[in-house]
């Protein structure tokens, strides 16, 4: 099982992403720097693939979930709508320093598109693995 959860934090699109959105709060709000779309757009769209991976992370190894498990259509739906309801809605309802922005629920629908078509995939380690396993026992 160890050999799964690394390999689901080693992806290189969820290093490249939490990389990517590390270095822009760094520029942003340590060394204020200011790039106007980046800033407004980029947060949203990194949002979506990386909380869908670590939820992912959280049905296969804390629900003890098969190794294999991935999300449907309708789950990863799901949390696009939830996330833009609490962070386009309800945050702005409940402080003032939050906007609501209808162009950053589309970007959390572009991540969770993208999650779900290039990234929600099943754990080709522990799939390996489990073949070799098997075939060890034939």
């Amino acid at each position: 099982m160890i050999i799964g959860m690394k390999e689901m934090f080693l992806r290189w699109w969820f290093l490249i992403a939490l990389s990517i959105a590390v270095i822009h709060q760094v520029l942003q709000k340590i060394l204020n720097i200011q790039i106007q779309v980046v800033d407004s757009y980029l947060d949203p769209l990194l949002f979506l693939p990386i909380l869908l991976q670590l939820m992912l992370f959280e049905r296969r190894y804390l629900f003890e979930k098969d190794a294999q498990y991935v999300f449907s259509w309708c789950q990863i739906l799901m949390v696009i709508f939830f996330v833009s309801i609490v962070c386009e809605v309800l945050f702005p309802l409940w402080d003032p320093a939050f906007t609501a922005d209808y162009i950053d629920a589309i970007c959390y629908l572009i991540g969770g598109v993208i999650f779900g078509v290039f990234f929600n995939k099943k754990n080709r380690v522990c799939f390996d693995a489990c073949a070799s396993d098997n075939q060890a026992l034939i």
